[in-house]
């Protein structure tokens, strides 16, 4: 059987990942309120309203009954957590029902540093290359100075004049893929991505120095799904 994927995080990664999947996602209606009794305590009272739209929460002596938005509802269980500072268990709950996979609560023997093991799910991956997340350009800001190096060090001037630069006030630099060259449009589509006429499958013509945002995704199998990645059962091929 083939070992299980799996990352460690520290309290304060798996509070940043919590806040980041919240961002990505957006509100997770469903998720949030069967977070609302675990995270503010069980005598959590919680439901939609009758038209969907919005959230009744009370927690008895502190949150007076409110009707709130899944999205402030959402800040509201990342700041719950940020100030309770729950056990580690709770934590690994927590986890586990954000990420759609097991958590387990672990500390780390040399260190001593408590966190959570979360399983990834991403043994049984395997790109089908469809070349549906190359189309779909969501990730097209995401380009990392590490990448920008590689290419520069390569000599791969194809590439980054697919890039570009942005310079902040305060000196930070952050980069842009994939926009037309001298232009400030992004394409339509990864300029990398081709079908190869014996080929039933899209190719990467990059693949071996893509970007760190690429080579990494789907990440999770809850990414792979909120995200429409369809890599899982049959094995597909990678390329």
């Amino acid at each position: 059987m083939q070992e299980k994927d799996s990352i460690f995080l520290d309290r304060e990664e798996l509070l940043a990942a919590v806040r980041g999947d919240f961002r990505q996602y957006g509100p997770q209606p469903p998720l949030f309120l069967e977070l609302c009794r675990l995270v503010f305590g069980p005598g959590t009272a919680v439901a939609r309203d009758r038209h969907g739209e919005e959230i009744w929460l009370e927690v008895p002596g502190r949150i007076r009954r409110r009707r709130v938005d899944p999205a402030t509802l959402g800040t509201m269980l990342c700041e719950e957590l940020e100030r309770a500072a729950p056990p580690i268990e709770t934590l690994a709950a927590v986890a586990s029902r954000v990420f759609r996979a097991p958590a387990r609560p672990e500390t780390i023997p040399k260190t001593g540093v408590e966190g959570v093991r979360l399983d990834t799910g991403m043994e049984d991956f395997s790109c089908r290359r469809c070349g549906d997340c190359c189309q779909r350009l969501g990730h097209r800001i995401e380009c990392v100075p590490e990448d920008v190096a590689r290419w520069e060090a390569l000599g791969r001037t194809d590439i980054l004049e697919w890039v570009k630069a942005h310079r902040g006030k305060d000196g930070s630099v952050s980069y842009s893929v994939w926009i037309h060259p001298g232009t400030s449009r992004y394409a339509e589509r990864c300029p990398w991505l081709e079908k190869p006429p014996d080929s039933r499958g899209q190719r990467c013509r990059i693949h071996d120095v893509k970007p760190a945002v690429c080579r990494e995704y789907p990440g999770s199998r809850k990414h792979a799904v909120m995200t429409g990645c369809t890599g899982f059962g049959k094995k597909g091929r990678v390329g």
